[in-house]
Formats: structure tokens, C-alpha cells, sequence
């Protein structure tokens, strides 16, 4: 946070959310989902994995679920922007900064970080709202095929 309680993410010059902005930047993919390369691990071993889905020019769509990576095909029969258990939000990019508020009926989580160039990888940090919870995620994207758009 900066001293107007802003959150505004790192300001490391070695973080890779805090590179130089390329012209143009990369586009948010929407053939799939972007999963956490770790899932988060609270309560002994159950662990959480955070899912951003991009849609439409400006939309965002995340979901923590008790899951990893292999139930990809399962989430996405149900997780995008018409489900009432994923935050909704609208993202906005400045070269390869993308930042966004997801918000469900629990609340708001900030999100500030950048798309890797070939727009593979969204390194983001978040801030809960709802709790105070802060984490750094690196998130790969995963083609996937949405049934219900």
C-alpha cells in the first residue's frame, strides 16, 4: 500500500510485475483459464487453487476452490461470468499491467500484476478485502473448453 492506502503491488525492479511496459502490451487469453503453478496450503494440507478466467473485451471471472489443476474439465462446466460462485469483475491494462477487482457476495479481492509477454503467465498480487489476506500468485494458462460459453 502506498500512504494514501492504495494497494498498488510491488515495487521490487527485479519482480517481474515490475519490468519495463512493452507499446501495446499482451492480451488476457480467453481459450481457457489462468491456474496457479502452487497452490496456496492453509489448515495442514488442504490446499486452494486460485482460476482467472478472462471474457468479453474487459471481464474477469476467479474461483478459489479446494481442487488442483487435474479438475480443470470439471470447473469449467460451471465457472465463468453467469455463475453466482465466482467474483466478477472488469480488468484494465496498461501494457503488460493488468489490475482488477473480483467481487462475490463475500466481498472484494484486489488484483495488481502483469501478463508475461506471450501472455502465458499472470504473475498478480492480491489483496482480500474481505480479510486482509495478502498472497503473490503465478498463475499459467491452461487451454480449456467452456460448455456453457
Amino acid at each position: 500500500m502506498d500512504g494514501d492506502g492504495e494497494f498498488r503491488g510491488p515495487t521490487d525492479p527485479d519482480d517481474p510485475k515490475a519490468a519495463p511496459l512493452a507499446g501495446g502490451g499482451p492480451v488476457p487469453r480467453r481459450d481457457g483459464l489462468y491456474v496457479d503453478v502452487e497452490p496456496e496450503t492453509v489448515m495442514g494440507d488442504l490446499s486452494f487453487t486460485h482460476y482467472v478466467r478472462f471474457t468479453d473485451p474487459d471481464r474477469v471471472s476467479t474461483v478459489t476452490c479446494v481442487t488442483g489443476a487435474e479438475m480443470i474439465p470439471l470447473i469449467c462446466r460451471w465457472f465463468g461470468p453467469r455463475h453466482e460462485g465466482s467474483s466478477q469483475g472488469t480488468y484494465h491494462l496498461d501494457g503488460a499491467a493488468i489490475s482488477f477487482a473480483a467481487t462475490d457476495g463475500s466481498g472484494t479481492v484486489e488484483y495488481v500484476g502483469r501478463l508475461a509477454e506471450d501472455a502465458l503467465t499472470l504473475f498478480v498480487d492480491t489483496h482480500s478485502l474481505i480479510n486482509d489476506h495478502r498472497s503473490r500468485r503465478e498463475l499459467h494458462f491452461v487451454r480449456a473448453d467452456f460448455p456453457n460459453g
